[in-house]
């Protein structure tokens, strides 16, 4: 039996938004933040590992691992960010996604050097290399339909969306404070303004002190208005991603940090998408 075309579209929805989410909920970064807060880390943890359950209408479809490494020692202090995307597997039966993300995020320079994509889905199988240059980000493509190149205009210093999310941990949030960004994802440059907040957050059966980022998303001027999203962070040295929210036009799409010890074998592992497993890096 054929799924029900919209469950599919619902799938294909949360399945790019829980490759985007982090960026776009994080995208609230100070790029001249000056004031004064509680101390964060230097540098993304080496070995730090964050998993997040992805979930659609109370349902867990997906999960979402995040892992720091070090980056190559041609360039001193810089970290390899690795993301493991992987559908539940209830979700597989009809939609089965097993993606792999890879950045190479500059703490000193607070920006992105260059990302790779190795993208498993129902057999369907792309991969696809960006390179952050001075004044763009240059992109090679290959599938089995055919490989193309192309370039995008972007005035450095630009984040992709998961150096954002370590990026923005490691600034002060300052209450009240519009914070401003430039992230790439998908083929555009977003300018960002994000409004910081303090409140409780409801995570896991209880209340706990949060840090709210609310960002407001520019495309070449014009306000992106059909997304809107939410991300908590934990309001202590740690400033751990707690909670991600996004409105879609399926309803309310939401990734939630697990603790070490619920995570489970449900969560996806590390495999190797086929063909080459280089480091990303930058030239």
């Amino acid at each position: 039996m054929l799924p029900d075309p919209s469950f599919l579209g619902m799938m294909n929805a949360m399945r790019s938004l829980s490759v985007s989410v982090c960026g776009l909920l994080a995208s609230s970064i100070a790029m001249a933040q000056t004031a004064v807060g509680p101390a964060q880390p230097e540098l993304p943890a080496v070995g730090e590992e964050l998993t997040y359950a992805v979930d659609f209408a109370g349902v867990v479809g997906a999960y979402l691992k995040l892992k720091v490494g070090e980056g190559p020692a041609a360039q001193p202090g810089s970290r390899v960010l690795t993301a493991y995307i992987a559908s539940t597997p209830m979700v597989q039966q009809v939609w089965r996604i097993r993606d792999k993300i890879m950045a190479l995020y500059l703490p000193g320079e607070g920006r992105t050097a260059a990302t790779r994509l190795w993208e498993d889905e129902n057999g369907r199988r792309l991969f696809r290399e960006e390179t952050y240059e001075a004044n763009r980000v240059s992109v090679s493509e290959r599938r089995a339909e055919g490989s193309r190149t192309f370039e995008v205009a972007a005035e450095q210093p630009v984040l992709d969306v998961f150096s954002t999310l370590f990026e923005l941990r490691r600034r002060p949030l300052v209450e009240g404070s519009v914070e401003k960004a430039r992230v790439y994802i998908s083929r555009k440059v977003y300018e960002v303004d994000a409004k910081i907040t303090r409140e409780p957050l409801e995570y896991r059966g209880s209340e706990v002190p949060a840090i709210k980022v609310a960002p407001a998303l520019k495309h070449k001027g014009k306000t992106v208005s059909d997304v809107r999203f939410c991300l908590w962070f934990s309001d202590d040295e740690q400033r751990k991603p707690l909670r991600i929210e996004a409105d879609i036009s399926y309803g309310k799409l939401a990734g939630t940090l697990l603790p070490a010890n619920e995570i489970t074998a449900a969560a996806p592992a590390t495999p190797g998408p086929a063909g080459s497993e280089a480091t990303a890096t930058a030239e």
